[in-house]
């Protein structure tokens, strides 16, 4: 058994009108910027029972969650613009989405409905701190 990984890198809003009816997900992987769209994400993943996974960066911190049964809408959705963003700690995201993906689709063991939340404390000690999504 192996697995395909077929990216779709378009606008979400265009990705559901053109291509959802016609193709099978097992997944989807956040890779956007904004609440807005990660919220229609959510919805459309739960209208077709297929499991998501976000991750989001903010200066020197960030949150990756597996999303199956957990909602979305524990995120209140607003339109500030982030503080910045420090190109290492999106590698340590990415990183840990990519391993709850793999782990996934090869039918390994992962957490879902987890936030996993990966910040710097004030001696510049990684933390990652866990909590359940409601």
């Amino acid at each position: 058994s192996y697995t395909k990984v077929y990216p779709h890198c378009k606008k979400f809003e265009d990705f559901v009108e053109q291509d959802s009816e016609n193709i099978k997900l097992d997944l989807i992987i956040d890779a956007t910027d904004n609440l807005e769209v990660r919220d229609k994400i959510d919805k459309f993943a739960k209208e077709r029972g297929i499991p998501w996974v976000y991750g989001s960066v903010e200066e020197f911190h960030g949150h990756v969650c597996f999303f199956e049964k957990s909602s979305f809408d524990a995120f209140k959705i607003t339109n500030q613009s982030p503080k910045g963003i420090a190109a290492p700690i999106v590698m340590f995201i990415a990183s840990l989405q990519a391993n709850l993906v793999l782990r996934y689709l090869v039918d390994l063991p992962i957490k879902k409905d987890l936030l996993y939340y990966l910040r710097f404390d004030k001696d510049g000690d990684l933390v990652i701190d866990k909590f359940r999504m409601p």
